[in-house]
């Protein structure tokens, strides 16, 4: 009898963390596929936005949220949107290659079947029961150490830009190369998010090393999407571009919101 109410509470931890993790991820990769060739890119001045400049925005929405312990299934399904695109927004710059290419598909293809494994070795190692873990709230200080991450990358990023260009150092030595194509640190964002998510959303936060680890890591590719998220919705995608007053601002800006949600969450009456 034992046996059997394992097996049942096996069961039910399984199809709750389908319907919580792979449900979610597939119908963000799905959507992302029908709207943004139907309504996208929308052309705003200086922009060109794109789906995912949208998904992007609003996973570090949610990826605030889980840093409060506030877990969300749309979460998922901004970083599977984001993560969608991604290779289309990297090689936005060379036209021959776009969200129709066959590089894109395979990537979106790549995403969605590691995830699928990803749970699958979840499920195996947490023996199917952990499930999604009731994580507590934040505290001020990490709250504190948010803000301060925020800033820190923000203004190191663009530092460290203007110090190459005076040196003189080529674009292809001071970015990650693949493929030919250069992989910008919002990229990097979305891998740190995604990995960093994973761990906050289904594992205990008994071991607290572990647990300020992956904050830090999400909150790192939170400040590295912010950074370079206005940039990448710009026309022109340039050094000059990168180091502009817009570019600034929409970092700034975004960073802000966060900010006040940071803070002013408990005024809401938030629910999953």
């Amino acid at each position: 009898m034992q046996l059997k109410l394992l097996i049942l509470q096996h069961n039910k931890a399984i199809t709750l963390t389908i319907k919580a993790y792979l449900f979610p991820i597939f119908l963000g990769v799905l959507f992302s596929r029908l709207v943004q060739p139907l309504f996208f890119p929308i052309e705003i001045s200086l922009f060109s936005i794109d789906f995912g400049h949208i998904t992007i925005f609003m996973l570090t929405i949610t990826a605030t949220l889980l840093f409060l312990g506030k877990k969300t299934v749309w979460l998922w399904f901004f970083l599977a949107s984001s993560f969608d695109q991604i290779v289309y927004l990297v090689i936005k710059i060379n036209p021959t290659l776009g969200f129709y290419s066959l590089y894109s598909y395979i990537g979106s293809i790549i995403f969605v079947i590691f995830s699928a494994v990803l749970f699958v070795l979840i499920s195996i190692y947490s023996n199917s029961t952990t499930g999604i873990k009731k994580e507590e709230s934040a505290s001020f200080r990490q709250k504190l150490i948010y803000i301060v991450t925020i800033l820190i990358v923000i203004g190191v990023s663009r530092l460290l830009q203007v110090i190459y260009l005076n040196m003189g150092i080529p674009n292809e030595e001071r970015s990650l190369m693949i493929m030919g194509y250069e992989v910008h640190h919002i990229n990097h964002g979305l891998i740190l998010i995604y990995i960093s998510s994973h761990i906050l959303y289904f594992f205990s936060s008994n071991n607290k090393i572990i647990k300020n680890i992956s904050l830090l890591m999400l909150v790192l590719g939170i400040a590295l999407i912010n950074d370079q998220i206005s940039y990448y919705a710009l026309k022109e995608i340039s050094d000059e571009a990168y180091l502009s007053f817009v570019s600034f601002i929409g970092a700034v800006f975004v960073s802000i919101i966060q900010i006040i949600l940071l803070f002013s969450l408990k005024l809401f009456n938030y629910s999953k």
